[in-house]
C-alpha cells in the first residue's frame, strides 16, 4: 500500500495544450516551482492537469490552490498530477495579486520505512521512506528521507521500525546528502492501513461476520403472573378479562354469551347491576 499526494499554494507559467499517446486525453502541462519549508529555496516541478474540451490553460503567474498525486525523481523536475487546481480570482499583473498565506504545499506520504535511523549532530532523527504515486499514466516508486526536529513535541516519540508501514505529512525542508526530498515531519500515523488479521475481539480476529443472537419468543413468560402461565383458558373455564376486584360495587363481571368462543357481549360487557335485574313479574310464563 502506497500513496504520495500534495496540497498547497503554487504559481503557475507556460501553460500548454499536450496530448496523451495513451488515452488520448488532453491535459494542460504547467511549469512550477515548489518551495521548501522556509521559502528560501525551490524545487523545479511539472504540473499536469486534465483539460476539458473547450477549456484553456491558466494564462501566466496564476496562483492557484492544488491538490494531487507527485513523484520526486531524484535530480530532476517534481512531476505533479493535479487532481484540481483552482484559480485565485484577480489579474496577475496587479500588484497585490496572489497576496495569499505564505506556506510551503505539504506532501503527504504512505508508505513503508527502509533502513536504520540516523541522528544528526543536531540531534535529528531522519529515516527512509518508500512510496509510490499513479504520475503520467503509470506507477512511478518515489523515495523520500523524513525527520523529527529535535523539539519538545517529538521527545517521546518512538522512531518508526524498519519496514513498517507510516503516514507522515510535512512541507520540504530541502534534500537530503543522498540528493532524495527530505520531508519535515509534522504529523505521523504509525501501522498505517487496515489490519484485518487483527481486527475484532481477541478469539474472533478474521472472523468475516458478527455473532447474531436469535431472541426468543418466550423468554418474556417466565416473569409473568403465574396464574396466566398455569391457566391458559378453555372453552367451558375461559380466562376472566379482570384482573382483581373492582373498586365500584356496582359493576359486575357478565359471563360469556357463548361457550364455544368465550366471546363477551359489546352491549352487556361491564354494565352496572341493577340493569342486570329483572322482575319476576315481567317473565314471560307461557
Amino acid at each position: 500500500m502506497a500513496s504520495t499526494t500534495v496540497f498547497g499554494n503554487l504559481t503557475v507559467a507556460d501553460g500548454a495544450v499536450v496530448n496523451a499517446p495513451n488515452n488520448g486525453r488532453s491535459y494542460a502541462l504547467y511549469r512550477s516551482s515548489t518551495y521548501t519549508a522556509d521559502l528560501d529555496a525551490s524545487i523545479p516541478t511539472l504540473i499536469r492537469c486534465y483539460l476539458p474540451a473547450g477549456v484553456s490553460p491558466f494564462p501566466n503567474n496564476i496562483t492557484v490552490f492544488l491538490y494531487g498525486k507527485i513523484c520526486t525523481p531524484a535530480g530532476q523536475p517534481y512531476l505533479i498530477e493535479a487532481i484540481n487546481m483552482f484559480p485565485y480570482p484577480g489579474n496577475p499583473y496587479d500588484a497585490t495579486y496572489g497576496d495569499v498565506p505564505a506556506f510551503a504545499p505539504r506532501i503527504c506520504i504512505l508508505g513503508h520505512v527502509s533502513g536504520n535511523v540516523e541522528t544528526t549532530y543536531e540531534g535529528r532523527r531522519v529515516f527512509r521512506v518508500q512510496s509510490a504515486a499513479w504520475v503520467r499514466d503509470q506507477l512511478q516508486a518515489t523515495n523520500f528521507m523524513a525527520f523529527f526536529e529535535n523539539s519538545f513535541r517529538w521527545k517521546k516519540t518512538n522512531t518508526p521500525n524498519a519496514g513498517s508501514a507510516i503516514y507522515i505529512i510535512g512541507p520540504v525542508a530541502g534534500r537530503h546528502e543522498n540528493n532524495l526530498p527530505l520531508i519535515n515531519v509534522e504529523d505521523i500515523t504509525f501501522n498505517a492501513g487496515s489490519r484485518p488479521d487483527s481486527s475484532g475481539p481477541s478469539g474472533q480476529r478474521g472472523a468475516g461476520n458478527p455473532t447474531r443472537t436469535r431472541l426468543s419468543a418466550t423468554n418474556g413468560w417466565g416473569n409473568t403472573n403465574p396464574t396466566a402461565t398455569q391457566h391458559a383458558g378453555t372453552a367451558n373455564d375461559p380466562i376472566p378479562l379482570s384482573s382483581g376486584e373492582s373498586s365500584d360495587n356496582n359493576i359486575t363481571e357478565i359471563s360469556p354469551i357463548s361457550s364455544h368462543t368465550g366471546a363477551y357481549s359489546q352491549e352487556s360487557f361491564m354494565q352496572p347491576e341493577n340493569e342486570l335485574s329483572v322482575e319476576p313479574s315481567n317473565i314471560n310464563q307461557g
